[in-house]
């Protein structure tokens, strides 16, 4: 897996193959945390044991993050994700696309665009993609045969979902 930590910015994760991840389960393929700048493009993540692409947030459990910026202008597009299995117990860590990890980046600003992505037969979690932050823009990007998984907006202010195709999955 890849990992862009502490101020890392400017970073580019591109045309990589992500294929039966093991390990701890909530091991991302590609996390990004608390660095600006960054793009993850052109990848593939296949039969990922943990977390697909995952913008860990720095937050604040007491304010929610009010006020805190962090992984400013991430761009995510063009992966294609798929095949995440079904875990034998539920799970809470199989999100494919995630911005933000509690109530403590609720009002986190981001700015993050997810464009262009295709997920795909993903069961491991709930969420194939979660949102618990803000001001992240979710556009065209193609989620389909997941039939216990849903695009999520739990938390965060001013985030845009536009021009997403969902299809037999549990919605949005």
């Amino acid at each position: 897996h890849v990992v862009i930590e502490n101020g890392a910015n400017g970073n580019r994760v591109s045309n990589c193959y992500f294929y039966d991840g093991v390990g701890d389960r909530r091991t991302p393929a590609v996390k990004i945390e608390d660095s600006n700048d960054c793009e993850v493009s052109y990848n593939e993540l296949r039969n990922w044991d943990g977390r697909g692409i995952q913008l860990l947030l720095k937050g604040d459990k007491n304010t929610g993050g009010k006020g805190m910026k962090s992984c400013e202008r991430t761009h995510v597009h063009h992966n294609y994700i798929h095949d995440f299995p079904q875990p034998a117990k539920k799970s809470n860590s199989g999100d494919c696309l995630q911005s933000g990890h509690y109530s403590g980046t609720t009002y986190v600003e981001t700015g993050a665009i997810f464009e262009y992505n295709l997920v795909h037969d993903c069961n491991k979690d709930n969420e194939a993609l979660s949102v618990k932050s803000s001001g992240n823009i979710i556009q065209f990007n193609t989620f389909t045969s997941m039939k216990k998984a849903t695009v999520q907006v739990r938390h965060g202010t001013d985030n845009k979902l536009i021009a997403n195709w969902v299809e037999n999955t549990l919605g949005m």
